[in-house]
């Protein structure tokens, strides 16, 4: 299967469903990267009800918040985690910068969010599976996208009950030692 998304291009097998043991193995290879600790770095989405009740999702939804300034920095983090998922691990990590985390209270707090992206399009085996509408070129692999909060999505996962708050799982401001090897949501 060739997967090209943003400038990453790679033949993988096939997309393994994401486990909390895949996940880790990830997020410990992720930390190693450069800059990468400079980063909030939020769990969220679906993957979440994974970790906690046992529901199957396609991907791992994580969020960067930090050093808008420096969108070279971000690029790189981005791809080379998402590299990273697909290439070593064979999973799919949504991985994206926010310029602010979706709020708790969201159906009432409206507003927009930015996300930057590496790509436009997320392609397989030569077919585009997702073209994120609206998104704006700012570097050869860097994308934003300015997004009305909040989404339909949300609102759907928020009216049955699977919407779930960002779980903050690095803060370089809190953490001095280096990140954890581990997220274990089994116990919460």
């Amino acid at each position: 299967m060739l997967v090209e998304y943003g400038n990453i291009k790679a033949n993988i097998k096939g997309f393994k469903w994401p486990t909390e043991d895949l996940f880790n193995v990830w997020k410990e290879d992720f930390f190693k990267l450069k800059d990468v600790q400079n980063f909030q770095i939020y769990l969220h989405g679906r993957f979440l009800s994974h970790l906690k009740y046992g529901a199957r999702t396609q991907d791992i939804d994580v969020l960067l918040l930090g050093n808008q300034e420096d969108e070279k920095t971000i690029e790189r983090v981005l791809y080379e985690g998402i590299k990273l998922a697909i290439e070593k691990y064979e999973i799919f990590v949504d991985l994206l910068w926010v310029d602010k985390v979706y709020p708790k209270d969201f159906p009432e707090n409206k507003g927009q969010i930015i996300n930057y992206i590496i790509g436009d399009k997320f392609i397989i085996d030569g077919k585009t599976k997702k073209t994120f509408h609206g998104a704006k070129q700012l570097r050869d692999g860097l994308w934003k996208i300015v997004r009305k909060l909040p989404t339909m999505k949300m609102v759907k996962q928020f009216e049955n009950g699977t919407y779930y708050v960002p779980e903050l799982i690095w803060d370089p401001k809190q953490n001095n030692e280096d990140a954890p090897s581990e997220v274990n949501f089994s116990q919460n």
